[in-house]
């Protein structure tokens, strides 16, 4: 998906930052600020949907033509919202790109607040016990940062 992307482990965010060519920060934040975490609604990739979300994007996806009781989980509710935009949309060398920010905007519109997925292929992987997720926000409204430190 197409968003801010953020991670609840400290550990990760460096790997993340040192990845970076120019200058490196570690940005601490907030998110939903009035919203109870409870309230939260991310769409976890290796999860099925929860009830709440399918009754909020339901409708929507019946409106282009989605069976949301053929998605298996939140990984495979993307790839079919992106491969939907993706063949929709005219041809553009960033047609990608713009199909991941249509899903973005889409979900955001049903209520779905991001995207959350493990991390992959590392020695900080779920394989080695690491427990934490990595976060996609829709809503840049939704971060606030309380502090910045320069690696």
């Amino acid at each position: 998906g197409v968003g801010f992307y953020f991670t609840d482990s400290d550990e990760v965010a460096k790997i993340y930052a040192n990845e970076k060519t120019d200058d490196k920060y570690l940005y601490h934040i907030t998110l939903h600020k009035g919203k109870k975490p409870s309230e939260y609604d991310y769409i976890v990739f290796d999860e099925e949907l929860t009830n709440s979300q399918i009754n909020k994007l339901k409708p929507y996806l019946d409106e282009i033509g989605i069976d949301i009781h053929t998605i298996k989980n939140g990984l495979e509710l993307f790839s079919t919202l992106s491969n939907y935009y993706y063949d929709i949309l005219p041809f553009m060398a960033y047609k990608t790109n713009v199909a991941k920010r249509k899903v973005s905007e889409l979900l955001l519109k049903c209520g779905i607040d991001g995207f959350k997925y493990k991390f992959p292929n590392s020695t900080i992987s779920h394989e080695y016990g690491y427990d934490g997720y990595n976060y996609v926000v829709f809503d840049p409204k939704a971060i606030t940062i309380t502090k910045q430190n320069k690696l």
